[in-house]
């Protein structure tokens, strides 16, 4: 097996904890309600504490991970998002959890943007976009696990106990991304020459040593991502953060029927991996497309 294929496994296995541990609070959202009794209005403002950290700090955590790389700055996240995740299971009311919720999202801020750069700096071009596939169709997974997961554990050990495993389970992960990635490929041993001639140069070997904010401010094409990943955060963050609730206390179900907000990430986990694959094919095609019209330009020039 090829060392950045390992690399790989490594960052889905880190998508998936990243889901089981955003969504903990939602899957386990009824219980938490009526044992701290918190009202609706109230547990808006918790998931949302976590919503608004993440999206002040992404940014500047991944900058971090462009500066000074990514092997350190992902085991800063999830050491610090895993020492929150525990946190969450001692809060007592409702500040103790919008504060433990804010500081979560906090250091969870730039899981996403460090593992693109991880890819970047580890895959081929032409395998980047399928790379990429198969860390959201993990976060997908990890979607899905969540309700099949924790309401057992719920049910067994309490609501507090899950947001305890889940924190060692990231402390796990943190212990093995530290001591076994390397920021490049050029830096670990087990990468053979071989391995090193497929990845081929990164684009981070000249990138340049300060950010240029004012250049990517002043692009078209980044305030397009930002506006259909916008979009897509609209519906998507019901079901990250709502849906198990709305299913209890407004649809009728019971616990156990929470287990049927897997669905959607299951569909989501599939359309990622063909998203990927497609992805990739496209961006051979559209290459192949401009090679030949360049070649029909030369013949007639």
């Amino acid at each position: 097996m090829r060392q950045r294929h390992k690399v790989l496994g490594l960052l889905a296995v880190l998508s998936v904890l990243t889901f089981l541990d955003r969504l903990a609070i939602a899957v386990a959202g009824p219980g938490i309600q009526a044992d701290l009794h918190i009202r609706p209005e109230e547990w808006g403002w918790i998931l949302s504490a976590y919503v608004l950290a993440n999206g002040l700090f992404e940014m500047p955590s991944g900058a971090l991970g462009d500066r000074y790389g990514q092997r350190g700055e992902l085991t800063r996240i999830v050491t610090w998002w895993s020492a929150f995740t525990a946190f969450t299971g001692w809060c007592r009311g409702f500040w103790q959890l919008v504060v433990v919720r804010f500081l979560f999202g906090m250091g969870a801020a730039g899981a996403y943007p460090n593992s693109a750069g991880v890819i970047a700096r580890w895959f081929p071009v032409q395998e980047r976009a399928r790379s990429q596939g198969v860390v959201w169709a993990a976060s997908r997974l990890g979607g899905a696990l969540a309700p099949l997961l924790i309401v057992p554990l719920q049910q067994w050990f309490g609501w507090r106990s899950v947001f305890w495993l889940l924190g060692v389970a990231g402390f796990f992960w943190a212990v093995i991304w530290h001591s076994r990635f390397r920021n490049t490929p050029h830096e670990h041993r087990s990468v053979t020459a071989e391995e090193l001639r497929e990845i081929g140069e990164a684009p981070m070997a000249h990138a340049e040593k300060t950010i240029p904010w004012r250049r990517l401010l002043r692009s078209r094409e980044l305030w397009l991502v930002v506006l259909a990943y916008g979009c897509y955060g609209c519906g998507s963050w019901f079901y990250f953060s709502w849906f198990p609730v709305w299913m209890v206390h407004s649809a009728g179900f019971s616990l156990e029927g929470v287990l049927l907000t897997s669905l959607p990430f299951v569909m989501g986990l599939a359309a990622n991996l063909a998203g990927g694959v497609l992805g990739d094919r496209l961006r051979a095609c559209l290459r192949s497309l401009d090679l030949i019209r360049c070649g029909y330009q030369g013949s007639y020039s």
